[in-house]
């Protein structure tokens, strides 16, 4: 079974057209599950859909699944993603997800501490011929730029 997902499948696209459009949802959907992503005719798609999930556009806390509102998002994606079956616990498998993530070669954490190492370097040389006296200055502003 295949996963279709369109992303604003009616974006940019006259009103004559959308008729012609979910014909072929309509059609796809017979054979294939069908995720669309969308703000454009919202009500049209509510009446093909099986199942609709809304996230507010200005709190993307609030969800509404089938019109029920206060649904707490972590668990609406849950039950997207795999349903009632899930059961998570840590263990060392999300410490070396982690790892092998953030500490790669491409690891973000790294590039971080290696650029942050950089700037403090560069400004602590715009302080390098300074007036004695000021080294409490120096401190203050680099413990504002860190």
């Amino acid at each position: 079974n295949l996963l279709i997902v369109l992303d604003e499948p009616f974006a940019g696209v006259t009103n004559g057209f959308v008729p012609y459009i979910i014909e072929r949802l309509n059609e796809m959907r017979t054979k294939h599950n069908i995720l669309l992503v969308t703000n454009d005719h919202v009500e049209t798609l509510k009446k093909m859909a099986d199942n609709t999930v809304t996230v507010c556009a200005i709190d993307r806390s609030l969800v509404k699944i089938n019109g029920e509102d206060g649904v707490d998002r972590e668990l609406a994606i849950l039950a997207m993603s795999i349903g009632d079956e899930y059961s998570h616990t840590t263990n060392n498998k999300d410490l070396e997800f982690f790892r092998s993530v953030e500490f790669s070669k491409h690891g973000g954490l790294l590039n971080v501490f290696a650029y942050v190492i950089f700037a403090f370097g560069l400004f602590l040389l715009m302080f390098w011929n300074s007036k004695p006296g000021t080294e409490a200055l120096v401190l203050i502003a680099g413990g504002l730029v860190s």
